[in-house]
């Protein structure tokens, strides 16, 4: 055990020196006095380390300082002054205790090691936590922690998931034993104090259940056991920013049986896994062609489905009851089985034709929806696929369940189709229509232009169908409304309509619209409709726009529950999440899998020219309403020759690449639909300032295609208008006859609705993604259907990525809302979290770049490898506006780890690999004579790099020296790293190290004592804004190239170099020109042979590293003046450039291969056609260096022997050793050594060769 009474009075009598020194009022041997007083408690603590059993006797120690009274009176400067001492000194000998557990390991055992890591630095956070803790009277836990002190527990927690990341949550216990013994019972690590850390651990032990059938299953389970309080709306909340990452798949039976048996408990899951296994099996069904075969078979293709479902019950087992899932398996087989023997109603008949191809009818999936919809007092949302016969789906249905009377609302495109769908000889040519001759119901269509005799006629028939722009219509019907007749009408035959359809029924999606309200009447006042009724909406896409849309559907589905909710936000926290969810997953049939729009899509990304970039910053920066602001962006990007300020010379990168595109379409396609969204104004119709202006795309495209046709579709466009165009393009389509038409679409939730465009197969859409992606999505299907499926292509165009511009957060935002919409439509939940992150009024956040979407980023660790994860810290602090500062508080909370996982498979990485290509060219620069000296300074070192690369000697023909490398960076914890590092290459010398950021290393750098400044992979962490009050001095960029130059030596005989490498794809080519321009304003000379970018050329590897390398000689020093006058930080831009790109500079080309590097050690590289070589590890180059000095101390014996080498004795022993005499008098005393690589000449009286293995220790 430690002395303690001897550190006490070793503190004592330092502090009474101390407090001596201050009455004296001498400052400078106050000064001297602290140092012995540190010196001494050091010198005590070390000289007991070796009785140090467990890191909590470590605690015992510091409680000297905080409880002795003699101690604890001092004044506070003195006491501030100790605290700091006892802190550093205690560090150091948490610091020695773990290196030795490292030391013990032998430096194998990776993760064993990283774990030591870890508790060090735990250890020594504890010790900054300990006073807060003993200042609490009472025990305390988690949560105290993480109110009171958050920096502290999230650091400790990713501590702790470091030194255990096989474990689904934290151990918090490795806290409380860390603990001295009189304060770890006031730390109490319950179980139940941390629920976010309970609810973690059974996120990742059931991660398949989020994965397969959702978030909101596990979160049912985990409510409905008590495992979470609050109940299942607080489980829910708990997990929501997990829902975005968990990818919504069909569950296979083999994955049902896997699940808790306990999940099966409620009947509602076992009611959705029904829904599950019902739509497995149908999809399965689908995939055997059974549309395609005599329902004779049915049963046995479903035989072999059959074997496969029973897959999804457990072996029985003592230890749960397997019932649960018997009773689904039953459940589903006893469904199909009634599927299977549906009658075909006597007025249908069993096929039906369309487009001249015979289907059977009813599908499978329109047998399903007849079963589904028996039961009087049915409500559903049908939702099929365009063009798989919803609208013969509602007359199956109404002849399946013998409904006498029906009502149909749809759109009035579909209104003049319905007698077709019904009747011969109202059919299209090449179609035959569902009802057998004879035998179809009379029909009356209430539709514009109808009197009102009309209209008791029509209200008269079997079947009624009406658009829903007529049920608001009473021009002419005695004072009523359409929809009022229709709501008071009894057929004296039939009686009230007993069925409801509402085709598309997303046109009825505005909870406030006229619309909405008129169907939520038809629904409401129909006599006994709703409940002995039958209520069915059909739509491909019902909810198009937000979660909000399908607040009308729920009121429809469930108007008990949902009558007064106005909004999904009412809906979850006035009800339980859960009811909604189940009122969704009974209420939406929904058999198919999601439309797979994106395989149809493909990016076609521009370029914006120069003036664009240019006026695009200007919008950016002008003070205006950010929907106004929005629009501008838009339009520069688009057509900025409409924008003020004498922009009609703006070159146009969007109107090039959308001709060359049409160009290249036109020889292949008669009719090519463009499609538009968010803003039309100046590219199809005049801008409403401007409306004699013909300066649109459209007019544009006019004038450069004069034998095209161009038409236009918007809201200015008439129905019939509509109708005409679609026909006549489709004309052209399939007569083939040489003429060819462009139609502009402005993409809407109404424009092509009703449509059917499967004679057309080429969409361009010209603004990136919508702001609903469901609408591009559902007219997409439009297209692709009906066979013309494989020939679809679609063009999204936008901006190049590298530009960041609005169009990355539009699709940001867009997908997001388009995942939550599709959760919620397939069996999902819809939590608060979706209602927080993805609603409106943040176009100001997109406009101005402040927001970006991270919904959904906060997945599970063990889903992440170390350097995905490294990739995403790094990533928001090479954001221009993140500098020092921004770095600092990162690194504060997680510097320790981040030093572990930057070196996890280190030879892997793309670290290493550029460390080594730097080594590789500092060789090359010291045999050319560029760099002279000794002296280096690796800026921004991380775990040494340069130094396990580059190594501390050179030994070569031309060059043979003693490296002395200094290292700076601003994470301390990579030293530690590093050290461990080094150790494994067998090198023992400790390097000088400082603690600073390169923006300032004033503190720690003298001026001009560097021959090389080596900056790798760092200087895009530096902020690149200026500081509002110091102007251009208040950049970081101008900081760190002002320090790199203070630091470089400068004079007659040598000028010091710079070498900085960066990511490839930190900038492009422009860019990375555009900062070597600005250079010489900072005493630098760019040398062009080694700038551009280096690229590894090792043969047999499939993977390639690139890099940006940038090398300057110091030709001055800086004249402050001129840079304040001619510096344009403006040049400093970098834009981060897409995954794939072409070789930036004068480097060498990429010959068409991914620039992406992912995990090969490379050690042969090239830059602008030199070879650059790596080969030998820094413990080979030590281990020839030592080898090579025996040689050299044999020498000098030799010489000193015989007073000369030049001897013919000298000479034979020389030989003997297997050496021989140089004889060039003016290179020194030389000999020539054989290497395996050949022979070495070496001056056997250089210093180098009196360097010893060890240096001394000086980290600051």
């Amino acid at each position: 055990m430690i002395e303690k009474e001897l550190i006490r009075r070793q503190i004592l009598h330092a502090t009474h020196e101390i407090q001596e020194a201050e009455k004296s009022n001498c400052p400078d041997d106050l000064a001297m006095r602290a140092v012995r007083v540190f010196n001494r408690i050091r010198g005590v603590i070390f000289g007991a380390r070796d009785s140090i059993e467990h890191v909590s006797e470590l605690f015992d120690i510091c409680e000297l300082l905080e409880n002795d009274p003699d101690v604890s009176s001092l004044v506070e400067p003195i006491a501030s002054l100790i605290h700091d001492l006892r802190t550093e000194a205690l560090n150091d000998v948490l610091q020695e205790h773990y290196e030795n557990k490292l030391h013990a390991l032998g430096h194998l055992e990776v993760e064993e090691s990283e774990k030591i890591e870890s508790e060090r630095a735990l250890a020594v956070l504890m010790t900054q936590l300990l006073p807060a803790l003993k200042r609490e009277k009472e025990p305390v836990d988690i949560l105290w922690l993480q109110e009171n002190h958050n920096a502290f527990y999230r650091r400790i927690r990713i501590l702790l998931e470091a030194i255990n990341p096989s474990e689904p949550a934290a151990d918090w216990s490795i806290v409380q034993n860390m603990l001295p013994k009189n304060v770890r019972n006031k730390f109490i690590p319950s179980a139940d104090a941390d629920e976010q850390e309970k609810l973690k651990a059974f996120v990742n032990a059931h991660w398949h259940i989020l994965q397969q059938m959702g978030p909101e299953h596990l979160a049912s389970y985990l409510a409905r056991h008590g495992l979470v309080k609050g109940g299942f709306a607080q489980a829910l909340q708990g997990i929501s920013p997990y829902l975005e990452q968990c990818t919504r798949v069909q569950p296979t039976p083999q994955d049902v049986r896997r699940y808790p048996p306990a999940l099966l408990d409620d009947p509602d899951e076992q009611t959705l896994l029904f829904l599950n296994m019902r739509n497995y099996a149908y999809q399965r069904l689908q995939a055997t062609g059974i549309d395609n075969n005599d329902p004779e078979v049915f049963s046995a293709l479903f035989a072999h489905i059959q074997q496969d479902l029973h897959g999804m019950i457990p072996e029985p087992s003592e230890a749960f009851d397997t019932s649960p899932f018997v009773s689904v398996h039953e459940r589903t087989v006893s469904f199909y089985e009634k599927v299977f023997d549906v009658s075909i109603p006597q007025r249908l008949r069993d096929s039906i034709r369309v487009k001249g191809k015979d289907h059977r009818f009813p599908s499978l999936r329109q047998r399903i929806a007849m079963v589904d919809c028996e039961e009087p007092g049915t409500r559903r949302l049908i939702l099929f696929p365009q063009g798989t016969g919803k609208s013969e789906t509602l007359f199956l249905i109404k002849e399946h369940t013998k409904a006498k009377k029906m009502l149909l609302v749809c759109t009035a495109e579909m209104l003049k189709e319905i007698p077709g769908r019904i009747r011969q000889d109202e059919c299209e040519e090449g179609r035959v229509p569902c009802y057998k001759n004879d035998e179809e119901p009379t029909i009356g269509i209430i539709q514009a232009g109808i009197t009102f005799e009309e209209l008791r006629k029509a209200l008269d028939q079997e079947v009624v169908a009406v658009s829903y722009t007529m049920l608001g219509e009473n021009s002419g019907f005695e004072g009523e409304t359409v929809l009022e007749h229709i709501i008071g009408h009894s057929d004296p035959v039939r009686g009230h309509f007993d069925m409801l359809g509402i085709d598309e029924c997303q046109l009825a999606s505005n909870e406030k619209g006229q619309t909405t309200q008129s169907v939520f009447r038809l629904v409401d006042e129909i006599p006994d409709l709703y409940d002995k009724g039958r209520i069915i909406m059909t739509s491909a896409t019902p909810f198009p726009g937000w979660l909000d849309d399908m607040v009308p559907a729920m009121r429809i589905l469930d108007r008990e529950h949902y009558r007064d909710v106005h909004s999904v936000h009412a809906a979850v926290t006035t009800y339980d999440p859960q009811e909604l969810r189940v009122a969704l997953m009974r209420g939406i049939l929904n058999l198919d899998p999601p439309f797979d729009w994106e395989r149809y899509v493909k990016p076609a990304y521009y370029k914006l020219s120069e003036g664009q970039k240019r006026k695009y910053q200007e919008i950016l920066e002008e003070p205006m309403e950010h929907t106004q602001k929005m629009l501008q962006l838009q339009l520069c990007c688009q057509n900025p020759t409409l924008l003020p300020g004498n922009c009609d010379s703006i070159e146009n990168g969007f109107y090039e690449k959308l001709a060359e595109m049409l160009r290249d379409d036109l020889t292949k396609h008669h009719a090519i639909f463009l499609l538009q969204d968010k803003y039309k104004q100046g590219i199809a119709r005049p801008h409403e300032k401007r409306p004699d202006d013909t300066s649109t795309i459209v007019e544009f495209l006019k004038k450069d295609f004069p034998k095209v046709t161009f038409e236009i579709i918007d809201g200015d466009t008439s129905q019939t208008a509509r109708q005409n165009i679609v026909a006549r393009a489709k004309e052209m389509e399939q007569q083939k006859n040489g003429e060819r038409m462009v139609i502009y679409v402005h993409l809407g939730t109404t424009t092509l609705v009703g449509q059917n465009l499967s004679f057309s197969c080429r969409l361009i859409v010209l603004n990136g993604f919508p702001w609903n992606i469901t609408e591009l999505s559902q007219g997409i299907a439009r297209f692709a259907r009906e066979g013309n499926e494989p020939n679809v292509s679609v063009s999204v165009m936008q901006p190049d990525p590298s530009e960041e511009t609005l169009y990355l957060g539009i699709e940001q935002r867009a997908r997001h809302k388009f995942a939550a919409i599709q959760r919620a439509t397939y069996g999902g939940t819809v939590a608060q979290h979706d209602i927080e992150h993805l609603g409106e009024g943040d176009i100001g956040d997109i406009v101005s770049g402040k927001k970006r979407y991270k919904y959904g980023s906060d997945i599970l660790r063990h889903l992440r490898t170390s350097m995905q994860e490294v990739a995403l810290w790094f990533k928001p602090q090479r954001d221009a506006k993140h500098g020092s500062k921004e770095w600092r508080q990162f690194l504060e909370e997680k510097g320790e780890v981040l030093a572990l996982k930057y070196t996890r498979k280190w030879k892997k990485t793309t670290q290493w690999n550029n460390a080594k290509f730097n080594a590789g060219l500092i060789e090359h620069l010291e045999t050319g004579g560029i760099i002279q000296g000794d002296q280096y300074l690796d800026a921004g070192c991380g775990p040494f790099s340069l130094t396990l690369a580059l190594g501390p000697v050179a030994v070569g023909s031309n060059v043979q020296k003693k490296r002395i490398i200094d290292n700076l960076d601003l994470n301390p914890h990579m030293f530690r790293v590093g050290r461990r590092m080094l150790l494994d290459q067998e090198i023992e010398n400790v390097p000088q190290c400082f603690h600073a950021s390169i923006t300032d290393m004033s503190q720690c750098v003298p001026d001009g004592k560097y021959s090389l400044v080596n900056c790798a992979l760092a200087l895009d962490l530096v902020g690149r804004e200026e500081g509002k009050e110091d102007g251009i001095l208040g950049n970081e960029m101008v900081q760190t190239l002002c320090e790199f130059n203070r630091a470089l030596v400068f004079n007659d005989q040598h000028a010091g170099v710079l070498l900085i490498t960066l990511n490839d794809r930190t900038m492009s080519s422009e860019e990375l020109t555009n900062i070597c321009e600005q250079l010489p304003l900072f005493g630098f000379e760019v040398l062009q042979l080694y700038t551009g970018v280096g690229q590894s050329i090792d043969t047999g590897t499939k993977n390639v590293f690139q890099n940006l390398a940038i090398a300057c000689k110091k030709t001055s020093q800086i004249d402050h003046n001129l840079l304040a006058t001619q510096l344009d930080t403006t040049r400093f831009t970098m834009t981060p450039q897409s995954k794939v790109t072409k070789s930036r500079g004068t480097g060498v080309q990429s010959g068409g291969r991914q620039n992406r590097f992912g995990g090969t050690e490379h050690s042969h590289f090239q830059i602008n056609g030199l070879d650059i070589d790596c080969v030998t590890t820094t413990g080979e180059k030590i281990a020839t260096f030592v080898r090579l000095r025996e040689k050299v101390q044999i020498a000098r014996q030799i010489c000193e022997k015989y007073k000369s080498l030049t001897g013919d004795k000298a000479r034979a022993e020389l030989k003997k050793n297997g050496m021989e005499y140089f004889g060039m008098p003016t290179v020194g005393l030389c000999v020539i050594i054989q290497k395996s690589n050949g022979p070495l000449v070496v001056d056997i009286m250089n210093p180098v060769w009196d360097m010893n293995d060890e240096t001394k220790e000086n980290s600051q």
